[in-house]
């Protein structure tokens, strides 16, 4: 089985052993569980029920024949399908999730000078990060990065996650946003209104500050990200900013 085609289908919300029983059941056709173990490589234990997550979605259908259960993957076109179900189902959370918001942070009894701080490694702990950022966008806010340098010289699955995701939420929240890049970094694609300034820098630590949160990222091969929520070390990080930013170049 194609290790390369399990990891799309991971990234479009399945799991692994989704994915694998769905690529063996395009590949054999009409099948009872069997020849699906054997393709798959998937514990007999679990394949009913990651068969019914899959007919839960839409992907499976389900046969009865001389008493016995056969399975079927739908056209791949149905994943369209699921993604579309599962944006409005995630659109409808968000909403919910934006309107109690004030409440739930109104139970917080975390004290406003003990600085919260998570640390997350590889890309889905990277887009926890970053969708904390998110969350901080709102009209003419004022984001700091700093930091950054050839797109060449990252794994362009995250360079493909912000362009696709992080800068059109900066743009559609008309975010103001400050740039120190490495002077290596003049090639990178340019968000629309944010300005950039350059200096010497080759180092694969960045950081982004946005209200009192800070997003302090080490790009190496298995990343590691930190995010601290403190009005203390965003206003002492500002401050650096600042600093090396009057320095900078255009």
């Amino acid at each position: 089985m194609d290790a390369d085609f399990v990891g799309v289908l991971r990234s479009l919300e399945l799991s692994e052993y989704e994915s694998r029983v769905y690529l063996a059941l395009l590949d054999i056709g009409e099948s009872t569980t069997g020849p699906i173990l054997s393709k798959s490589k998937i514990n007999s234990g679990k394949i009913y029920l990651i068969l019914e997550s899959l007919s839960k979605k839409g992907l499976v259908t389900e046969i009865m024949k001389n008493n016995v259960r056969h399975f079927k993957a739908v056209d791949p076109r149905s994943i369209g399908k699921y993604l579309d179900e599962a944006q409005k189902e995630f659109d409808e959370k968000r909403k919910l999730y934006e309107n109690i918001l004030p409440q739930l942070l109104s139970f917080s009894k975390s004290p406003n000078n003990v600085p919260e701080i998570r640390i997350y490694t590889g890309i889905e702990g990277m887009k926890s990060a970053f969708d904390q950022e998110i969350l901080h966008y709102s009209k003419n806010k004022e984001l700091l990065i700093y930091g950054i340098i050839n797109y060449d010289q990252h794994n362009q699955a995250f360079v493909r996650y912000f362009t696709s995701t992080i800068f059109p939420a900066r743009e559609m929240k008309k975010i103001k946003a400050r740039k120190i890049v490495s002077k290596n970094a003049r090639t990178n694609v340019v968000e629309k209104g944010v300005i950039v300034r350059y200096i010497d820098y080759g180092s694969y630590f960045t950081y982004n500050i946005i209200d009192e949160l800070v997003i302090l990222a080490i790009w190496s091969k298995e990343p590691i990200f930190i995010t601290v929520l403190s009005k203390e070390v965003s206003e002492g990080l500002r401050q650096n900013f600042n600093t090396v930013w009057a320095k900078a170049r255009r």
